[in-house]
């Protein structure tokens, strides 16, 4: 189902990318705010370049919330290249994105650009990314950072703990061309009552309350992500 790639090969091409862009490599490993572990599958035909320029954005997104981001790059079916995290089930307060070729028809609620199933999982589509540069651009080379906003706009649903949208900033509900010239400038961010809220929720998701209970979407969500 789509590309797989190493987790070697994507360390290696994240370090030549850090050395290449300046400030990535310092937005990867900023320790100044809550820390927040992410989980990335691959389902897509998306460059592993592309892929890590977008969690670059994400995290540079995050860390002006005072986010810090530490993202694991895990392939969609194991092998011997699978960190043992990859494969086990989710520590507490962990998030896992997986990005999607294109949109599903499920019993999950479905968004153009993906959806997200609290308090773990969130998915993104590739090629709805694609779309949307495609008819709002002249250039492919926005793709990486359109990518990486969706990642943090699904994120942050999952951190802000509801699947409600605002009428500006990242977390609006339809993109266009307004918002893909806000990407290319940098300026699609959480405003700081969200940038609140979800330091607090960092703080909180990793010491859950004890004898927390799975409902039945979360159950169903679990196994779509194996």
């Amino acid at each position: 189902m789509g590309q797989s790639f190493s987790v070697r090969i994507v360390l290696v091409m994240l370090i030549l990318f850090a050395s290449a862009v300046p400030g990535a490599s310092a937005a990867q490993t900023s320790a100044a705010g809550p820390m927040v572990n992410v989980l990335l599958f691959n389902y897509s035909i998306a460059p592993a370049e592309v892929l890590i320029k977008g969690t670059a954005e994400a995290t540079r997104i995050f860390a002006g919330s005072g986010i810090t981001v530490n993202w694991t790059y895990c392939p969609p079916h194991p092998s011997a290249d699978s960190l043992r995290g990859c494969e086990a089930e989710p520590s507490p307060g962990e998030i896992r994105v997986r990005v999607l070729g294109r949109q599903l028809n499920n019993v999950f609620q479905d968004g153009i650009f993906g959806f997200a199933i609290a308090p773990t999982f969130a998915s993104v589509y590739y090629e709805s990314a694609q779309t949307l540069i495609n008819t709002s651009t002249d250039s492919e080379s926005y793709l990486p950072m359109v990518l990486g906003c969706l990642m943090a706009h699904e994120i942050g649903h999952l951190l802000r703990g509801e699947n409600q949208h605002t009428v500006s900033g990242i977390m609006q509900s339809g993109w266009d061309i307004r918002q893909i010239q806000q990407v290319t400038k940098g300026a699609l961010q959480f405003n700081p009552q969200q940038a609140v809220r979800m330091r607090k929720a960092i703080q909180t998701r990793a010491n859950p309350p004890a004898g927390t209970r799975l409902d039945s979407t979360e159950i169903a969500s679990r196994q779509a992500f194996k």
